[in-house]
């Protein structure tokens, strides 16, 4: 059995998957002294679209930044709303704020933890501009139904597929192809890293351009002085660049390898059901981190406890948005509420292997 960490070592809840290929690549680019946004930028962009099938790909300098653009190219603007989900990194909220827009959560369903497509029917006004689906931890939001709810009224629907890298639809379809733009996240805490850093998928030429002048200080190229837009310096340097394209190389065996870590997961806790239990996941969704949902919450937190004894770490999921100042939000979040409560992840990294999971799991079954 193997192990990437040693008996008594420290399991950290997530660790970054970097290898001396990712090295060696960051070292040539170094050694190459063109270290800006150059060409092996454009061969990310140009491979990252190829992959998923996107006519267009635009880095930025994270997965927040990533979804600033998107949003600012739909138009999001000053006095506009955008609905997100309760339960999404903050990032998704602080984004169209950023836009001036205001943030208006919409509960989860208990189904997959993606948004309530009937919450996100409530929460529209004549205000809404876009809709941020986030693809939960690999899970897909239904992008078909909010499309035909958001289609006729103008809205726009933004796939935040930060979490969900290589994750398909129910159907098969590559997630972050389906909505109206789709934004990405390659953060140290990403199935594929470069450290921090983003990207943002369109088939729409115009909003290609736009998300180029946001990167790149109003302009469409780098030769030219004029800056006829407003723009910024969303620009990813070729050293971090080097090292997604190295990352990316390895993504389809790391997607593989998680969806067999979570299935050892399932089954070394199958037989604790009464007390915890694993969501249930599409086959054609490829899990970001491993989850379980207590049936008694009260019981988490000695189970917190006593995996940090041994030496097993662990994190609590997202609190939910509508209870943190900068996004409060009126109304009734049951789904989120009970969601938080009761869910802890585990050890996720693609780094693990078999034994690591099985320290984990044996720690568990201690307890219950």
């Amino acid at each position: 059995m193997e192990y990437a960490y040693e008996e008594n070592e420290f399991i950290p809840q997530w660790e970054p998957m970097v290898g001396d290929d990712d090295a060696k690549a960051v070292y040539d680019c170094v050694k190459s002294t063109f270290i800006n946004e150059g060409k092996l930028a454009a061969e990310l962009e140009s491979r990252l679209a190829s992959y998923f099938g996107a006519k267009h790909c635009i880095l930025s300098t994270s997965g927040t930044m990533a979804l600033f653009m998107a949003f600012d190219a739909l138009g999001v603007r000053h006095g506009d709303e955008v609905i997100v989900p309760d339960i999404t990194f903050a990032g998704t909220a602080d984004s169209a704020m950023l836009c001036g827009a205001k943030a208006v959560c919409a509960d989860i369903n208990n189904k997959n933890r993606t948004v309530d497509i009937s919450a996100v029917e409530m929460a529209i006004t004549p205000k809404t501009r876009a809709v941020a689906a986030v693809h939960l931890n690999g899970h897909a939001a239904d992008i078909d139904a909010l499309k035909k709810i958001c289609g006729p009224k103008g809205i726009y629907v933004l796939e935040d597929t930060a979490q969900s890298i290589g994750s398909r639809s129910p159907d098969g379809r590559v997630l972050g192809t389906l909505g109206d733009i789709a934004t990405f996240s390659l953060a140290s805490t990403k199935i594929i890293t470069c450290a921090q850093g983003g990207f943002v998928l369109t088939n729409d030429d115009k909003t290609k351009d736009r998300l180029i002048e946001l990167k790149d200080h109003g302009r469409l190229s780098r030769k030219w002085n004029h800056h006829p837009a407003l723009g910024f310096n969303f620009k990813l340097t070729d050293i971090q660049c080097a090292m997604a394209l190295s990352q990316l190389a390895d993504l389809d065996r790391r997607l593989e390898k998680m969806k067999k870590l979570e299935l050892i997961y399932r089954r070394e806790l199958e037989n604790a059901g009464q007390f915890v239990s694993i969501p249930l996941r599409d086959p054609n969704s490829v899990p970001w981190q491993f989850e379980i949902i207590f049936s008694e919450p009260a019981r988490r937190q000695a189970v917190v406890d006593s995996l940090k004894s041994a030496n097993i770490g662990t994190r609590m999921p997202y609190e939910p948005l509508h209870l943190q100042a900068p996004f409060e939000t009126a109304g009734a979040f049951p789904n989120a509420e009970s969601y938080t409560s009761s869910a802890l992840w585990l050890p996720s990294s693609p780094k693990l292997e078999e034994g690591d999971i099985m320290r984990v799991t044996d720690a568990l079954k201690k307890m219950f």
